[in-house]
């Protein structure tokens, strides 16, 4: 028979190994909350493009600025095109091999690294890439709508988990830079 100290025992246990595996994957949770709201965002805004200013309208396109259009381009192969004559299936798996890659090196980095300021750029890669890879499975290849140009020369289009990626991979090398940098000196 189950005595009563063993019980509240047993419930300290539960309750001091959750504690455990919150404390220890705190950054795992963060880097899930950011990556899921970068990536619902991403879907938002190109929900927000094809239904109420592409479909509204009925154009493939409209001029904001002299420097800025917003444009409907299904991008069906990975940056800039490459591999776009491949079928959608060698994509997805090209893509989420990529991601796995990734998230492996990011929290590879992050473990090495140590610093709470990692979780950042980690994240805004994953919700970048969560958010492409969402648009791979949806539309067949992903919806580009940000036409940046400077006269009649254009930058490739793109959109929000582009810019996420960028940003990510751009904090990545500051961190790192910065890190040597205070190492040296």
């Amino acid at each position: 028979m189950l005595q009563w100290p063993w019980f509240t025992g047993c419930l300290f246990k539960i309750e001091r190994c959750a504690y455990c595996f919150y404390s220890e994957y705190e950054f795992v949770f963060r880097i899930l909350f950011i990556a899921s709201t970068i990536t619902g965002f991403d879907a938002l805004s190109k929900w927000a493009i094809l239904h109420f200013l592409l479909v509204h309208t009925g154009e493939s396109g409209c001029i904001l600025t002299s420097f800025l259009n917003i444009v409907k381009i299904v991008n069906h192969g990975i940056s800039f095109g490459i591999f776009r004559h491949l079928n959608n299936a060698a994509l997805q798996f090209i893509v989420i091999f990529a991601l796995i890659c990734s998230v492996i090196l990011m929290w590879t980095w992050h473990k090495k690294d140590g610093r709470k300021i990692t979780l950042y750029p980690i994240a805004m890669i994953l919700g970048g890439a969560m958010g492409n890879i969402i648009d791979r499975f949806w539309h067949g290849g992903v919806l580009d709508f940000i036409d940046f140009h400077i006269g009649k020369y254009h930058y490739p289009a793109f959109n929000f988990a582009d810019t996420m990626i960028v940003v990510g991979g751009v904090m990545v090398l500051y961190l790192e830079w910065k890190k040597r940098f205070s190492a040296l000196h």
